[in-house]
C-alpha cells in the first residue's frame, strides 16, 4: 500500500512539473500585433483593419514571413535547375527577420514546393507546399491553443 501510495504522489509530481513546464501556451488572438514587414507590404490602414476585423490573417501573415520557406544550396550539377529558377533580388545569407516575402509576386503551389534563386549564386529559397505549410501553421496554432484536433480533421 505504502508503495502504490510512493508512486501516486510521484505521479501527481511529474504530472504537474509537466503541465507548468510543457503545457500548452494559450494567447488571446486579438492581441497579436502585426510584424512591421506586413505594414511595408500592405500599408498601415489594411494592417489595422485586418488587425480588427480579422486578427488571425495577422497571426498567419507574421508565421508566413519566416516561416513558409528554408533556404539551401544546390550543389554545382544542378546549374541547368538554377538558370531555369526564378531569381529573387535577396542576398544570400540574409537574415529571415529582414526579408519581406509578402513583396514578392511568388505564385506559390499548393500541391509542391517553390523554387527562387538568390541573386546569382547557388543558393535558393524552398517555399513549402501549401499543403505542407497548413501543417506547419497548424501546429504552430495548437501550440499557442487556437487550434483543437476536432478543426484539423
Amino acid at each position: 500500500m505504502k508503495k502504490t501510495f510512493t508512486l501516486m504522489i510521484l505521479l501527481f509530481a511529474l504530472s504537474a512539473l509537466w503541465q507548468d513546464g510543457y503545457a500548452q501556451e494559450t494567447i488571446n488572438i486579438k492581441s497579436i500585433q502585426a510584424d512591421a514587414r506586413i505594414n511595408d507590404a500592405f500599408g498601415n490602414e489594411f494592417v489595422e483593419r485586418i488587425r480588427l476585423e480579422n486578427p488571425n490573417l495577422v497571426l498567419y501573415y507574421n508565421f508566413f514571413l519566416d516561416n513558409s520557406y528554408y533556404f539551401t544550396e544546390l550543389p554545382g550539377d544542378k546549374t541547368e535547375f538554377l538558370n531555369s529558377a526564378k531569381t529573387l533580388p535577396i542576398a544570400p545569407g540574409s537574415d529571415k527577420k529582414v526579408i519581406n516575402v509578402l513583396k514578392f509576386k511568388l505564385n506559390l503551389k499548393f500541391d509542391q514546393r517553390t523554387y527562387f534563386r538568390l541573386s546569382e549564386s547557388n543558393k535558393v529559397m524552398v517555399f513549402y507546399s501549401g499543403d505542407e505549410l497548413n501543417e506547419k501553421y497548424n501546429e504552430h496554432r495548437r501550440m499557442f491553443g487556437l487550434l483543437t484536433e476536432t478543426e484539423t480533421k
